[in-house]
């Protein structure tokens, strides 16, 4: 009997409809393929009841379960499975809809297979068909949609935070920050900055940063305007794939003959916890290249003292949360051994998010060179970013 057929024999107020996968299912042959699939088939079988149906559907199953507690169902299957195999499965669970055709019960849990939160787990994961599950996949198709449609009417734009002296009060760099303008408004980074990061469309915004600064940095050495260092950002993405993107890199500051020096880059700490070889050669490859490193956001993760001396880094941005509130005995300890750790080993350090005269006075009396933050000025645009260049050219 095919499901489809079943679907209209039954009464589908009492079913609910399972699209069942193997995770990581990759048999060295066809022959294995096919037997450790028939078996993984007959343990399904053997939890259903008698009302229960199983069919294959494609590489997959579908299964017609009555009411009941799905995700004990779920725990027991799953520990027969792990009794004979290594593999994990995925559930899409649609508790049918009596007003649907089989074709729509089908899409919803094929749509709740392949959106759950958890599904990129290798361990054994489930999801429930919602109403809510689906408008929060349309959202992000509409978002993703926008964005892309944003890029290729430039309404991305870098602005520049400048980086001061904390000594001189003098500009002496500055980091290259993502804005997005779209219908007269901008658009806050945090709405879209985990699609980005989920569907790696930030691989090509890291780019456009990279061309961007490039751009400015040619544009301001046309007006003899002080051409100092501009930081950029890297993706977890970017870093990920760091081939591709040093290649993809090198090809856009040699095409706008940028001399290397005045473009550094910052890591957050989050990605260098996981660094691999691969990883370390290309933070090696960037530095000899002639580029800067900084980990940014010092103490706002998981970052430990002792991963710094594997990595080819000399800057630390220590993270906004040290300077967004008044200091406690207790957080004013902690930043002193970080400070006095850092400067044993000759790192530099920045202060991020400075707002207030008092941090300031701090950073200046634990010789924290450079400041970064409200302090002194928010993130502007290129406009204004020369505007004080100029200023301060002619002081």
């Amino acid at each position: 009997m095919q499901a489809e057929q079943f679907y209209y024999q039954i009464d589908v107020s009492k079913y609910t409809m399972v699209s069942f996968h193997i995770k990581n299912f990759t048999p060295l042959v066809w022959d294995q393929y096919y037997q450790i699939r028939k078996h993984i088939q007959s343990l399904i079988q053997s939890t259903l009841l008698s009302n229960e149906m199983l069919f294959e559907k494609e590489d997959d199953f579908l299964i017609f379960l009555l009411h009941r507690n799905y995700i004990q169902w779920i725990h027991d299957l799953d520990d027969e499975i792990q009794k004979a195999y290594a593999f994990h499965f995925a559930c899409g669970i649609n508790i049918i809809d009596i007003k649907d055709d089989f074709q729509t019960s089908l899409q919803k849990a094929n749509f709740a297979l392949s959106n759950g939160h958890d599904h990129h787990k290798y361990t054994t994961t489930y999801e429930f068909y919602t109403k809510d599950l689906y408008e929060q996949r349309k959202k992000k198709e509409h978002l993703s949609h926008d964005l892309s449609y944003a890029f290729h009417q430039n309404c991305f734009q870098i602005f520049l935070q400048p980086k001061v002296d904390t000594y001189r009060k003098q500009i002496v760099g500055a980091e290259a920050l993502l804005r997005l303008f779209y219908h007269h408004k901008e658009i806050p980074l945090s709405s879209f900055i985990s699609l980005v990061n989920e569907n790696t469309f930030i691989r090509t915004l890291d780019l456009f940063v990279v061309k961007k600064v490039c751009e400015y940095l040619v544009q301001t050495a046309q007006k003899q305007l002080p051409l100092l260092p501009i930081s950029i950002n890297i993706s977890p993405a970017s870093f990920s794939d760091g081939k591709y993107y040093l290649k993809a890199l090198h090809s856009i500051i040699q095409s706008y003959d940028i001399d290397p020096h005045l473009i550094n880059f910052e890591l957050h700490e989050d990605i260098v916890l996981t660094t691999t070889p691969a990883h370390l050669s290309f933070m090696n490859d960037l530095i000899q290249s002639g580029h800067k490193l900084s980990l940014d956001d010092f103490g706002s993760g998981y970052s430990s003292l002792s991963v710094l001396s594997d990595l080819p880094i000399s800057t630390i941005k220590l993270d906004q949360s040290f300077f967004k509130t008044t200091f406690t005995p207790r957080k004013k300890s902690l930043l002193d051994h970080i400070i006095q750790f850092l400067h044993a080993n000759h790192y530099e350090i920045i202060a991020e998010g400075v707002e207030q005269e008092a941090m300031y006075q701090y950073c200046l009396n634990h010789h924290i060179s450079i400041i970064q933050g409200y302090y002194f000025y928010p993130a502007l645009s290129i406009k204004e970013f020369n505007n004080l260049l100029e200023n301060q050219k002619n002081a």
